[in-house]
């Protein structure tokens, strides 16, 4: 974390370096709840203009149609591959009802996986934008008239919040890539649970919870489980070894 702020102190616009504290800050005991959301709410305000944010705040889009064409459901993401986060994502955009929805996909970051072209399978539109500036990428957006926008990584690496914060659609969301608020003013929602994110916990996003009926973590599990070695018991997690900390461990 000391490198990060180093970085700050120098670049504070360093939307990468602010980025990277907020999701280190995250592995510590040492921050509350509001502190990890005032210092989220803090990358909009270093990063971007004042300029670019009162723009954002002016932005208006007409109403969509609902009869005339299907809704554009537009998906920022750098996971449309083999990453856990695209393992999630497959399953319900498999669902998804392709009579009233368009998918577009702006993949952040073009991975070379065959899992890909399952993604690509699905989409109405795939347009990558990791070629793209953040404004680029956000005027294509507004001009393929998306109405909801979900992006998926958060503070991690390879994100697109500078899409997000400048207004690229009249709906903008944040899916399953990351756990905290992205302290974002134009992020309007966080797709959540009630596991995930209690009722009492509203107070730390400054988006708008968005609480799905049973879990946020839906997945298409493998056909056959394998076979267990042994009669000894494993503890496993789905988060990396850094995460768990001695107060952490305590609980298992």
């Amino acid at each position: 974390m000391l490198a990060f702020r180093q970085a700050l102190a120098l670049a504070p616009e360093n939307g990468r370096a602010r980025s990277n504290l907020l999701f280190s800050q995250a592995y510590t005991a040492a921050l509350t709840p509001e502190r990890q959301r005032q210092e989220a709410q803090r990358w909009e305000r270093e990063v971007l203009s004042a300029e670019a944010r009162a723009e954002a705040r002016r932005r208006s889009f007409s109403p969509a149609p609902l009869r005339d064409r299907r809704l554009r459901l537009g998906l920022i993401s750098a996971e449309f591959g083999s990453h856990p986060v695209g393992h999630f994502l497959l399953s319900w955009l498999r669902a998804l009802n392709s009579e009233r929805f368009a998918l577009y996909c702006y993949p952040s970051l073009e991975r070379p996986e065959p899992e890909s072209a399952r993604f690509r399978e699905l989409a109405d539109v795939w347009l990558p934008i990791d070629g793209l500036s953040d404004a680029q990428a956000v005027q294509q957006i507004r001009s393929d008239k998306i109405d909801v926008l979900i992006e998926t990584r958060g503070h991690t690496e390879n994100n697109r919040l500078g899409i997000i914060a400048r207004r690229a659609a009249p709906v903008q969301c944040h899916y399953i890539g990351y756990f905290a608020t992205t302290g974002l003013t134009e992020m309007d929602y966080f797709i959540g649970d009630a596991v995930l994110i209690p009722p009492e916990h509203d107070s730390h996003f400054t988006e708008q919870v968005w609480r799905l009926p049973r879990t946020r973590y839906a997945y298409e599990p493998l056909l056959q489980a394998p076979t267990r070695v042994g009669n000894h018991t494993r503890r496993d997690s789905f988060a990396s070894a850094v995460s768990i900390r001695d107060d952490v461990k305590c609980l298992v």
